[in-house]
């Protein structure tokens, strides 16, 4: 066949042909790496900074696969910013670093646990850390967790959160604005953290059931025998399970919907109790299981 005048054909033979499509093969796998690497999902060789800046500021968590770059502030200040799990990536310098800690905190408390420990005895890093997650007092300083103010603000965001304060901030029962209460106003539920006293403390324990009625099962046994304490915790309405996931608003805790079978955790005596029980399976009929008299359970449906 002729050639048309003015243009040019290259030869290709098999050899050649089998080059390009193991160059086009190759050009498409780098492709797919480096998009798995802006997810960190692969790992990479990224030796542009540029390019390394722009990694994490997709996905903070592409530090885990950017060692060259994990001590470089700027790009682990925008990965924390990005993703605050960034921090367990970074360098050992980055991790004591206060600005780069005071971001990832920020961002959520968690990461708190990845600091450097004279970041976790920083008391505005921990503060900051606790306001926005409750439970990252668990990774502060020994010093910072037996710290009232500290403390105060870890439980109004979450109750629970005074499981990891210091002991002898747990039994503070008489101030109204004390700790121990400031935490049952979160959640019934940091009734379980307290001592002993606490827990047969009437006034402390219906406020516990009032917030939550499963806060019942770590009352005194005096106090679950006490029938004013029992219906409070069987007819609490607003914990009562309703199947709804909710969303935490502005970083707080939301409070944990109860199983509404605080009869579970009464004592016999008052399972045995016609209007007691009566009172607990109309709020739930789920309480029947618990209900000493089979006649009770039955006449309610």
């Amino acid at each position: 066949m002729a050639q048309r005048r003015g243009s040019y054909t290259p030869a290709v033979d098999s050899a050649n042909l089998l080059d390009i499509r193991r160059l086009h093969a190759s050009t498409h796998q780098e492709s797919q790496r480096r998009a798995r690497a802006q997810r960190g999902t692969e790992p990479i060789a990224i030796h542009g900074r540029k390019l390394a800046f722009e990694s994490v500021k997709v996905n903070g968590t592409a530090l885990m696969v950017l060692d060259k770059w994990n001590d470089d502030r700027d790009i682990v200040l925008e990965a924390v910013q990005n993703n605050p799990h960034a921090l367990r990536f970074a360098s050992p310098d980055m991790k004591a670093d206060r600005g780069v800690v005071m971001a990832a905190v920020r961002r959520h408390g968690f990461a708190l646990y990845d600091a450097a420990p004279a970041m976790r005895d920083d008391y505005a890093i921990v503060l900051v850390a606790v306001a926005q997650y409750g439970r990252s007092l668990r990774y502060a300083s020994a010093r910072l967790r037996a710290n009232a103010e500290v403390v105060v603000k870890a439980v109004m965001n979450d109750g629970e959160a005074l499981e990891y304060a210091a002991d002898e901030l747990k039994v503070d029962i008489l101030s109204p604005e004390g700790i121990v209460r400031t935490a049952l106003a979160s959640t019934g539920l940091a009734l379980k953290h307290m001592d002993v006293d606490a827990k047969a403390d009437r006034d402390l324990v219906k406020l516990a059931v009032e917030r939550n009625g499963d806060a019942l099962s770590f009352a005194s046994a005096a106090l679950r025998g006490d029938r004013e304490i029992v219906l409070t915790a069987i007819q609490e309405r607003k914990n009562l399970y309703d199947g709804i996931i909710r969303q935490p608003k502005n970083g707080r805790r939301i409070e944990r919907r109860s199983l509404g079978n605080a009869l579970a955790y009464a004592s016999g005596e008052l399972q045995d109790d016609m209007m007691v029980a009566l009172a607990a399976v109309l709020h739930n009929p789920a309480a029947e299981a618990y209900a000493r008299s089979p006649l009770i359970a039955t006449d309610c449906h």
